[in-house]
Formats: C-alpha cells, structure tokens, sequence
C-alpha cells in the first residue's frame, strides 16, 4: 500500500528576476521532501541550477491539503518568471 501524500505550496524570494521560479505546488510523503525538490523536479541536493533558490532553508513550506489516491508524488504546477 502506498503512503498518503500530503499537497504542498512551496515559494522562495531569494531569487526573483527572469527565468526564475517563485513557487510551485507539489504532492510529497512530508515537508522535508517538498523542501529539498526544485521546481524542475530534481532534488536540490544534486547542486542544478534551475532559477530557484540555492538552499532549502530558503524554501518556505505550507501543507495546503491532503493527495487523492492515484496522485504521484512529485511537483504538480510551478510558478514560472519567463524572461
């Protein structure tokens, strides 16, 4: 059986010029995995450059409700600042 997720909003304002993500909503197990996802899915860890902050105690975190069964983990939409 597959663990419920919760629905995150995640947001930053460190970096807020072009080609920039300011925030993005996702489906995760807990608040530490939304906050070590960049907006481009990857893991923050893996040091990618994709217009969003660098550290993940720059990420702001608020749970805004809980997964319907079939919904996979991962960002659902994200903010995008195009250039």
């Amino acid at each position: 059986m597959s663990k419920k997720l919760n629905i995150y909003l995640c947001s930053q304002d460190e970096n807020d010029g072009y080609d920039t993500y300011d925030s993005f909503v996702g489906a995760f197990e807990n608040e530490e995995e939304a906050r070590n996802t960049n907006p481009d899915g990857n893991d923050m860890r893996l040091d990618t450059w994709c217009g969003w902050c660098k550290r993940p105690s720059d990420v702001t975190v608020k749970l805004i409700g809980v997964a319907a069964n079939g919904v996979e983990k991962g960002v659902i939409t994200a903010s995008f600042n195009a250039g």
